[in-house]
Protein backbone atom coordinates (compact mmCIF):
# COMPACT_ATOMS: atom_id res chain seq x y z
CA UNK A 1 0.00 0.00 0.00
CA UNK A 2 3.15 2.30 1.07
CA UNK A 3 4.43 1.96 -2.77
CA UNK A 4 0.91 2.66 -4.21
CA UNK A 5 1.10 6.23 -2.37
CA UNK A 6 4.55 6.53 -3.25
CA UNK A 7 3.86 5.61 -7.21
CA UNK A 8 0.62 8.01 -6.93
CA UNK A 9 2.60 11.23 -5.37
CA UNK A 10 5.32 10.78 -7.40
CA UNK A 11 2.90 10.97 -10.93
CA UNK A 12 1.30 13.93 -9.09
CA UNK A 13 4.69 15.80 -8.76
CA UNK A 14 5.53 14.80 -12.24
CA UNK A 15 2.29 16.64 -13.70
CA UNK A 16 3.20 19.48 -11.59
CA UNK A 17 6.63 19.80 -13.09
CA UNK A 18 5.49 19.14 -16.51
CA UNK A 19 2.82 21.82 -16.26
CA UNK A 20 5.16 24.08 -14.62
CA UNK A 21 7.77 23.64 -17.36
CA UNK A 22 5.47 24.31 -19.82
CA UNK A 23 4.04 27.23 -18.45
CA UNK A 24 7.87 28.78 -17.88
CA UNK A 25 8.31 27.55 -21.63
CA UNK A 26 4.75 29.60 -22.57
CA UNK A 27 6.70 32.91 -20.50
CA UNK A 28 10.16 32.76 -21.90
CA UNK A 29 7.90 32.61 -25.30
CA UNK A 30 5.84 35.36 -24.84
CA UNK A 31 8.66 37.24 -23.31
CA UNK A 32 10.82 37.26 -26.42
CA UNK A 33 8.34 37.97 -28.61
CA UNK A 34 7.04 41.28 -26.26
CA UNK A 35 10.52 42.24 -26.81
CA UNK A 36 11.46 41.85 -30.64
CA UNK A 37 7.86 43.37 -30.74
CA UNK A 38 8.92 46.08 -28.86
CA UNK A 39 12.29 46.93 -30.69
CA UNK A 40 11.12 46.82 -34.36
CA UNK A 41 7.54 47.99 -33.73
CA UNK A 42 7.60 50.57 -30.89
CA UNK A 43 5.58 50.83 -27.98
CA UNK A 44 1.97 50.37 -29.35
CA UNK A 45 3.07 46.74 -30.97
CA UNK A 46 4.78 45.42 -27.65
CA UNK A 47 1.26 46.56 -25.62
CA UNK A 48 -1.12 44.63 -28.46
CA UNK A 49 1.65 41.34 -27.78
CA UNK A 50 1.39 42.02 -23.94
CA UNK A 51 -2.76 41.68 -23.97
CA UNK A 52 -2.24 38.93 -26.33
CA UNK A 53 0.43 37.15 -23.87
CA UNK A 54 -2.12 37.62 -20.73
CA UNK A 55 -5.22 36.36 -23.19
CA UNK A 56 -3.10 33.45 -23.80
CA UNK A 57 -2.00 32.54 -19.97
CA UNK A 58 -6.26 32.77 -19.12
CA UNK A 59 -7.05 30.29 -21.67
CA UNK A 60 -4.41 27.94 -21.01
CA UNK A 61 -5.04 28.90 -17.09
CA UNK A 62 -8.77 27.86 -17.47
CA UNK A 63 -8.16 24.72 -19.75
CA UNK A 64 -5.70 23.51 -17.48
CA UNK A 65 -7.93 24.10 -14.24
CA UNK A 66 -10.87 22.62 -15.26
CA UNK A 67 -12.26 18.78 -14.75
CA UNK A 68 -15.58 16.99 -16.06
CA UNK A 69 -16.86 13.71 -17.04
CA UNK A 70 -19.58 13.37 -19.72
CA UNK A 71 -20.65 10.89 -22.55
CA UNK A 72 -21.07 11.74 -26.52
CA UNK A 73 -24.59 11.87 -27.13
CA UNK A 74 -24.52 12.71 -30.72
CA UNK A 75 -21.75 14.09 -33.29
CA UNK A 76 -23.15 16.85 -36.28
CA UNK A 77 -20.53 18.03 -38.64
CA UNK A 78 -21.72 21.74 -39.56
CA UNK A 79 -20.75 24.27 -42.34
CA UNK A 80 -18.69 26.81 -41.38
CA UNK A 81 -17.06 29.86 -43.14
CA UNK A 82 -13.30 29.15 -43.80
CA UNK A 83 -12.66 33.25 -43.60
CA UNK A 84 -15.68 35.59 -42.40
CA UNK A 85 -14.44 38.12 -43.63
CA UNK A 86 -13.33 37.15 -47.04
CA UNK A 87 -16.03 38.01 -50.12
CA UNK A 88 -16.16 34.44 -51.60
CA UNK A 89 -18.17 33.01 -48.75
CA UNK A 90 -15.89 29.39 -48.76
CA UNK A 91 -17.40 26.84 -46.38
CA UNK A 92 -15.37 23.95 -44.48
CA UNK A 93 -16.99 20.64 -42.70
CA UNK A 94 -16.27 20.32 -39.04
CA UNK A 95 -17.00 17.72 -37.03
CA UNK A 96 -18.75 18.43 -33.58
CA UNK A 97 -19.12 15.98 -30.81
CA UNK A 98 -21.91 16.76 -28.06
CA UNK A 99 -21.59 15.54 -24.99
CA UNK A 100 -23.31 15.73 -22.30
CA UNK A 101 -22.09 16.42 -18.85
CA UNK A 102 -22.04 14.86 -15.49
CA UNK A 103 -24.12 18.18 -14.33
CA UNK A 104 -26.57 17.99 -16.95
CA UNK A 105 -24.87 20.80 -19.30
CA UNK A 106 -24.69 20.06 -22.77
CA UNK A 107 -20.89 20.59 -24.18
CA UNK A 108 -20.28 21.08 -27.98
CA UNK A 109 -16.69 20.49 -28.74
CA UNK A 110 -14.29 19.50 -31.92
CA UNK A 111 -14.86 15.81 -32.40
CA UNK A 112 -11.60 13.46 -32.10
CA UNK A 113 -11.17 10.98 -34.65
CA UNK A 114 -11.53 7.56 -32.13
CA UNK A 115 -14.71 8.93 -30.58
CA UNK A 116 -18.21 7.61 -31.11
CA UNK A 117 -21.91 8.33 -29.60
CA UNK A 118 -22.54 6.39 -26.08
CA UNK A 119 -17.97 7.03 -25.53
CA UNK A 120 -17.40 8.03 -22.00
CA UNK A 121 -14.73 11.25 -21.77
CA UNK A 122 -12.71 12.77 -18.85
CA UNK A 123 -11.26 16.11 -19.06
CA UNK A 124 -8.94 15.65 -15.78
CA UNK A 125 -7.62 18.89 -13.81
CA UNK A 126 -3.91 19.61 -15.27
CA UNK A 127 -4.66 18.12 -18.73
CA UNK A 128 -5.66 20.35 -21.97
CA UNK A 129 -7.98 17.88 -23.40
CA UNK A 130 -10.36 14.73 -22.41
CA UNK A 131 -9.60 11.34 -22.92
CA UNK A 132 -12.07 8.09 -23.82
CA UNK A 133 -12.25 6.20 -20.45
Amino acid sequence: MGDKMKKKDKTEKEKITKNYLSTKNMLIFWCVVIVIGWIFGGNNLALGLFVAAIMSFALVYFSLNSSWEGTVEKIRSENVYDDPQADNHNFKVVDYAYVRLSNGRLKKMHLYPDWKVGDKLRKEKGKFGPEKI
